[in-house]
Parts: structure tokens; sequence; C-alpha cells
């Protein structure tokens, strides 16, 4: 066998190695988020009207399914402050009302994205959990437990390897699912703005 021949069967072999290796492992997405938005009432969910919604989050993200632009993965959120606006007190007056703060955690939760430019990836996600708040919300009679759902969507700008910048807006739902006398719902409108820390 010529020299050229084994030079070119070693290239193809080390070639053939090279593609049956496995792909890298897929990496955690890992960010910040802050937004806040008005108070709604629906048909649908109840609510109660005039107030607002604050919330700071850190976010976890992973890929489970890959197909060429388009993936759907897992997707969790810690919640560190949430504030509730305009809170009656125990009173029950309008006037006699307060800010209340809590914390809450969506740990099942589920990402769909779509790679729209070499720099921009739309996705939408939704998941659930529960926020505990220092006093009853969003009425007296309430529960200061809640079960805490979310769904939404936005676009990450910037580089996955690199610092990327959040623009998204969701829909928050907050109930005690009837374990109070009184279950108000709360309902709001939240547009957020984030940054990936990995």
């Amino acid at each position: 066998m010529s020299r050229s021949a084994v030079v070119l069967l070693a290239f193809l072999a080390k070639s053939g190695t090279g593609l049956a290796q496995a792909p890298p492992a897929r990496q955690w997405e890992i960010g910040a988020r802050v937004g806040g938005g008005p108070s709604i009432v629906t048909q649908a969910y109840g609510g109660v009207p005039d107030g607002d919604l604050l919330m700071a989050s850190v976010y976890v993200t992973r890929a489970v399914v890959r197909w060429k632009g388009f993936a759907a993965g897992y997707f969790a959120e810690l919640t560190p402050l949430v504030v509730m606006t305009k809170v009656p007190g125990t009173s029950g007056i309008s006037w006699d009302s307060s800010a209340v703060a809590g914390v809450g955690l969506q740990p099942v939760g589920v990402r769909f994205s779509q790679q729209i430019g070499g720099s921009v990836l739309a996705f939408a996600e939704a998941a659930g959990g529960g926020a505990g708040f220092t006093r009853a919300v969003p009425r007296p009679d309430a529960r200061a437990l809640n079960v805490l759902a979310s769904g939404g969507g936005g676009i990450r700008i910037g580089k996955r390897a690199g610092r990327a910048y959040l623009l998204g807006y969701r829909f928050t739902h907050l109930s005690n699912a009837y374990t109070a006398p009184n279950n108000p719902g709360y309902n709001a409108h939240i547009f957020y703005l984030g940054v990936t820390l990995r």
C-alpha cells in the first residue's frame, strides 16, 4: 500500500471518530429579571383592580429538544421579592392600605424558543409554583400563601456565549385556591427587563 493511501485512510479514520463523538453538553442559561405592572380583573380569573405587582427574579432554563433554530426545554424561576401594592389592612377601609412583600418559587415550567436572527431569540414560557407574603393578600380575609402561575414571552438580544438582554411580558395569576373564606384572585400584566448571567 502506498504512503499516500495510508495517510488518506488515517485521515478518514480520524474524521469518522470526530463525527461519532457526542455533541457538546447543553448548558444552563441563568438570568435575572425585574419588572411590574397593573392588576386587572378578568371574567375567568376574577381579580382586584387599582393595584400593582412588582417582581424581581432569577431564572434557569435548559433546552431539552433542539431542531434547527427551535428549542424546547425546562424553565424555573425564584422570585426573592414580590410586592403587591394597595392591599387593604385588617380594618378593610380603602385608605388603610399598604404594599405587602413576599417571595415566590415556580419550579415547574417549560420554555419554547426560536432563533430569528444572529443575535435575536424569541421565546415563550409558562411556569407554576407558589408565593408567600407577610400577610394575607389581596384582602384581609384571603391568605398569605398563594398559588402562583404565569405565562408570556419576549425576546433575548445578544450572543448566547456573552451577555444578552431580555425584554418581555407575562400574565401573572395569584390565588389561594379557595383555602380561605375569600378568594378574589389577583391578576397582573407584568412587563420586564432582564439580563443573562451565564
